[in-house]
């Protein structure tokens, strides 16, 4: 009977409060990318798709409790019409940004960014495919609060980095 108190009294404990806490002050620096986006860039010719221009519209809310980015975006691309699906958090321990997408295409990516000089440096986990390991740089420079630039570079096997693409996002 004694156990049967012990496992109803640590029941009604929700863990919940005991976890509530305030997002890091670091992940207002998410707030940039929040709202609605045009995007437009371009997709050079490699292991990444079919050569040719990119466009679509993304959009970026905070998940309750504001911890998390979490963003959908339509696009076009050289290989038809896309979805995607992605969220950015900031990791205290690790003192560095996160992102997990997927699209549907297949991809699946998890990158990890800092912040030097106002530029964000997103590095993704290594991707196993068909023909080996692949991992891709994806640099973000804000132009303005409206308004910013990127470039991408992949990687295989951890050798040359390649030109994957570049474009920008306009805030409507």
């Amino acid at each position: 009977m004694r156990s049967l108190a012990v496992v109803v009294v640590l029941s009604a404990l929700s863990p919940l409060p005991l976890l509530a806490q305030a997002p890091p002050p670091e992940t207002a620096k998410l707030s940039y990318f929040e709202g609605t986006w045009e995007l437009a860039g371009e997709v050079q010719k490699g292991p990444m798709g079919t050569e040719g221009k990119t466009s679509g519209t993304e959009k970026c809310e905070w998940f309750e409790g504001r911890f998390a980015l979490v963003c959908r975006a339509d696009v076009m691309t050289p290989d038809g019409p896309g979805k995607s699906m992605s969220h950015y958090t900031y990791n205290a321990e690790k003192k560095k940004y996160s992102f997990d997408g997927i699209d549907s295409f297949g991809a699946d990516i998890s990158a990890t960014s800092t912040i030097i000089s106002n530029v964000w440096h997103w590095t993704s986990f290594p991707m196993r495919m068909p023909d080996g390991s692949y991992i891709i740089r994806y640099n973000v420079t804000p132009v303005s609060d409206k308004e910013y630039t990127y470039v991408w570079q992949w990687s295989k096997n951890k050798g040359a980095w390649h030109p994957g693409g570049a474009g920008s996002g306009k805030k409507k």
